[in-house]
């Protein structure tokens, strides 16, 4: 119980995920929800990854991943802006769960966090259960309220399209800076 709760207090945090959950949740929860689920199944890709090789990610991995999530970030920045208010199309949701699993898989630093956790685990099966279906329950929830605060407030969605793609823009440039510092 207390790892789930801490789990979901730091899922909550703002950051990367977050952003990705609130902004395709705006216009459609079912979208946010896939999303959300996109990104427990990168979660779970690490988890995998770690209860099989309970062994340190070498430093070159971590640079390529590092700068291909940054990169990618800031893709995500300059298409959310482009495509800024559009109707809703049919790939939405495959859009939401590739969009979601690539950015959990490209940020190096959601390994290390799960690395944290379940090194210390007494069970890590059990534990990385709680981890993803916690993962999604706490991303569906963001989804949920996301879309709910939008329909109420309907010129919330007009200025938030920009606000998240500058915070991805500047996430995007902060995790290549973090990928060069990996070399250094």
């Amino acid at each position: 119980m207390k790892l789930a709760l801490l789990w979901i207090l730091l899922l909550l945090t703002p950051g990367i995920d977050f952003l990705i959950v609130f902004k395709n949740s705006l216009e459609n929860k079912l979208n946010g929800i896939i999303t959300g689920l996109g990104i427990t199944f990168g979660i779970i890709f690490y988890e995998i990854i770690i209860v099989t090789f309970i062994s340190i990610i070498p430093k070159n991995i971590l640079f390529i991943l590092s700068f291909i999530g940054g990169i990618y970030l800031i893709y995500l920045a300059i298409k959310n802006l482009k495509s800024k208010q559009q109707k809703i199309d049919t790939n939405i949701k495959k859009s939401g769960f590739i969009e979601g699993f690539l950015t959990n898989i490209l940020n190096p630093k959601v390994s290390i966090l799960l690395y944290s956790f379940l090194s210390i685990s007494n069970n890590i099966i059990q534990d990385s259960i709680i981890i993803a279906i916690t993962t999604f329950l706490g991303w569906s929830f963001v989804a949920i309220i996301s879309f709910y605060i939008n329909k109420h407030f309907n010129s919330f969605l007009k200025y938030t399209h920009y606000i998240v793609s500058i915070v991805l823009f500047i996430l995007g440039i902060w995790m290549l800076y973090d990928s060069i510092k990996i070399l250094l």
